[in-house]
């Protein structure tokens, strides 16, 4: 018996189950609330408020990736020629971690400062931040096996295609994460960049921003989660490994849909940042785990 093509059909039905399960639950309703609520109509007229979100959204893309690379040279500059050397593990967790702290406080106020002016009110505290996060976890559940069945469809077209599976690594990082040789401190300090730093400024980034400002831009909220996702994983080609974004790509595109989704129906930005984040941990932990029962090299 196949058990591999038995455990994907699996992950196929399963994933398919679980999208009924959201159209049920009314993760794809309609809901115009990004759109705003100024003059008191209930809706924003279409391109009112768009150009100041997607604006801060290019600002705060600039800054998220600035300050990572800023933190990179300043380390790499008390080093003689390392100009000419590739990223060590410790430059890499220094500019994903110290850089991604700096990176997120700018891209938080940027974001916090820009809703104040243009809208919509979101509910704020403590309270509504747990509920957010909460739900993002429990979306997180229901919406992972339909990743994993786009994932599984999307590796099967691209062996088909190109006669060979592509990498299973689907971020450079990866290999990083799970090199047992690598010390560990850096690794740590990486993953917490991966996990915690990473998901906060994009999320900022994608669905804070740029997503209110497609959809005042469009007066569709529907076309600026499509076009935010498409967005999003385009911006990952860089960072998976060389041939293997025609599986990625589809893959980043649905959870960019997921995360949308979740922010629009929780009106919470800590949703899909817990969406995120647990997509990022999950990722990590299915590499350490193969990378731990791979046969030794001889």
């Amino acid at each position: 018996m196949n058990y591999e093509l038995l455990f994907n059909l699996m992950i196929l039905a399963l994933g398919g189950g679980c999208l009924v399960v959201a159209v049920l639950k009314g993760l794809f309703r309609p809901d115009e609330w990004l759109l705003g609520d100024r003059g008191g109509e209930g809706k924003q007229s279409r391109g009112e408020g768009g150009g100041v979100y997607l604006a801060g959204g290019l600002g705060a893309f600039i800054a998220s990736a600035i300050f990572p690379s800023l933190v990179v040279m300043v380390e790499r500059s008390y080093r003689e020629h390392a100009d000419n050397l590739p990223l060590t593990t410790r430059q890499q967790a220094l500019g994903l971690f110290v850089g991604g702290l700096i990176g997120a406080g700018v891209v938080i106020g940027l974001w916090r400062m820009i809703r104040r002016v243009e809208g919509p009110a979101i509910e704020g505290g403590v309270a509504a931040g747990v509920r957010g996060a909460v739900a993002g976890a429990g979306w997180m559940v229901l919406w992972v096996p339909v990743v994993m069945a786009v994932s599984t469809l999307a590796m099967w077209i691209v062996t088909m295609v190109r006669q060979e599976p592509p990498n299973n690594m689907a971020h450079v990082l990866l290999g990083t994460l799970v090199d047992p040789r690598e010390p560990l401190v850096w690794r740590a300090m990486l993953m917490a960049g991966v996990v915690v730093m990473a998901p906060v400024m994009e999320e900022i980034v994608y669905r804070g921003l740029l997503l209110p400002g497609l959809a005042r831009a469009t007066g569709s909220t529907s076309v600026a989660i499509g076009g935010c996702s498409a967005i999003f994983a385009m911006m990952h080609w860089g960072s998976v490994p060389e041939g293997t974004f025609g599986a990625v790509g589809p893959t980043l595109f649905v959870l960019a849909l997921g995360l949308g989704l979740v922010y629009v129906r929780t009106r919470s930005i800590l949703a899909p940042i817990v969406m995120h984040a647990l997509f990022n941990a999950g990722n990590i932990g299915v590499a350490l785990y193969y990378a731990a029962h791979q046969p030794p090299t001889q």
